[in-house]
């Protein structure tokens, strides 16, 4: 994975979990807050904010697309399958 990949508004329809409503954390101080959010509100923000794929924190807890608005950061639930195949990523190994 690249440190910062920045990805389309279309490539985040595609990447985001298949459904009208997208789980997501918001950066809330010292904590995560999760809520849904109207995937058309995603696509909206994405196109106003830009997006990327996420790091490794952020995807290894399902949530690989990040932006940040006027708020801060918020990272969506992603399909795990079409991301991997979009930015694979490299697992490391016991030897």
């Amino acid at each position: 994975m690249s440190d910062r990949r920045k990805i389309t508004v279309e490539e985040v329809d595609r990447l985001l979990r298949p459904g009208e409503h997208v789980h997501s954390f918001r950066q809330g101080g010292t904590c995560f807050i999760g809520a849904d959010w109207p995937r058309a509100k995603i696509l909206k923000a994405a196109k106003k904010f830009g997006a990327e794929v996420a790091g490794p924190g952020a995807r290894g807890m399902g949530h690989g697309i990040a932006l940040i608005d006027d708020t801060g950061l918020v990272v969506f639930e992603h399909d795990k399958a079409a991301l991997d195949a979009f930015d694979p990523v490299e697992v490391a190994t016991t030897p």
